[in-house]
């Protein structure tokens, strides 16, 4: 589902950006130039707008599904090996950043 939601999306900026460029291709070349790049950062914005919203529902269903399910951690399969959820009890940055500056402190 959410991928079709992506799918969507990227289908959309083509075909809009296809119909923009059939639509306006009577007009003046720097016309043309300036109303093409407004109607691109237009759909930019809404691309990055709905790719925030499914990136916020896919967090929230993994942190739900961490909970319900008793996990304290899951981890990303991407090359950073993210952590995609953690039990709040188990985040040590805090406690890092003191140790640091405490280090930092003695230097």
């Amino acid at each position: 589902m959410l991928l079709t939601e992506f799918s969507k999306i990227s289908s959309f900026k083509i075909h809009f950006t296809f119909i923009l460029c059939k639509n306006y291709s009577k007009e003046n070349g720097q016309v043309l130039s300036q109303r093409l790049q407004f109607e691109q950062q237009q759909i930019a914005q809404e691309s990055q707008t709905q790719n925030d919203s499914l990136i916020k529902k896919v967090k929230d269903f993994i942190k739900d599904y961490g909970t319900k399910n008793g996990y304290f951690y899951i981890l990303g399969s991407n090359e950073g090996g993210s952590v995609l959820f953690g039990k709040e009890e188990s985040d040590l940055t805090q406690t890092i950043l003191d140790l640091l500056n405490a280090a930092y402190k003695k230097n």
